[in-house]
Order: structure tokens, then sequence, then C-alpha cells
């Protein structure tokens, strides 16, 4: 078993120069996250054996839809906006680098190891409104934990200013 994490920009052309290689894809568990981004596990398969398996973090064309809307949009256009998006041609994206297992060391490693594809035109927009996005909650992520850190800090030193004066009474 060996395990790969390569960054990949485009989720569909990546399955299907794996279905060329003679593999039948399969999707496994799926989820969508608070943030409008998905993860997802694919694995393929040759004569009924698994060669590989991916997880997947990524934004796709519902993503996309979602963002466009206003923040205070109803149930009813969400589900519009969702439904317009299934009707048209799906992109996916990772928003990280993938994670492979291979369970075999062949040339689907090889050709996944010299894989190489550029994002999709129609989700550059989708796909830097969610970086910037992340980016933002890491800088709130960091920033909070500083405080916490200058809290605890402080407890600590103020807990031993009151065991030395103790001490020294």
């Amino acid at each position: 078993m060996l395990v790969l994490m390569k960054r990949v920009n485009d989720l569909n052309r990546l399955i299907e120069m794996l279905r060329g290689l003679g593999l039948e894809i399969r999707e496994g568990t799926h989820a969508v996250l608070t943030d409008g981004s998905e993860i997802g596990v694919w694995c393929g398969s040759k004569e009924g054996k698994d060669v590989v398996c991916m997880v997947v973090h990524y934004i796709d064309s519902h993503y996309d839809a979602l963002i466009k809307l206003p923040p205070d949009a109803d149930d009813a256009t969400i589900l519009r906006a969702l439904i317009e998006a299934e009707r048209g041609y799906i992109w996916r994206v990772p928003v990280e680098p993938v994670l492979f297992v291979f369970f075999e060391i062949d040339d689907v490693l090889r050709n996944v190891m010299n894989y190489d594809d550029e994002m999709p035109s129609e989700a550059r927009e989708a796909f830097e409104t969610y970086t910037r996005s992340m980016d933002a909650v890491m800088r709130t992520y960091v920033e909070n934990l500083r405080r916490v850190f200058r809290m605890v800090s402080d407890a600590v030193r103020d807990l031993r200013l009151r065991e030395s004066y103790e001490r020294a009474r």
C-alpha cells in the first residue's frame, strides 16, 4: 500500500483519466460540509479488485449556485438554484490536495504521479471565493488561538505571582 497526496484542479478529468486506464470508478461516502464544500471517497478497481481509493475535499457547481444567492434567500430560492445547477454541467474542483491510497503499485500510480490538469474556467471565481473565505476562517481561528494562549499565559503568570507572594508572607 502507498499513500500519496497530490494537487488536482479538475476532479472530473482525473476520474475520466482513471477510467481510461481501465478502472471501474465507484463513488463511496459523501458529505456536504457546513461551508458548502463537499468531501467524498472514490475507489477504482480492476477485475473486482480495488487498485486505488481517493479522498477529495472539493467544491462544485452547487457551491457556485449557493454563493451567488443573497444571504436571506428562502428555501424555495435555494432549492431552485440547486436544481438549476444540477441541470447543467457539474464541475468539481478539489480545494486541497487529493489523498490517494494505492493498493497496487502499477501503471495507475505512475499515471497519477504524472497527472497534470487545469481548473475549469467556470470554476475559477467560485474557487477564489472559497479560498478567500477559508483564509478569513483561518485568520479568525489563529487569532482565537492567540487570545486563548495569552489568557492561559496570563493565568499562569498570575498563579505564579500569587504563589510567590504567599510564600513570601
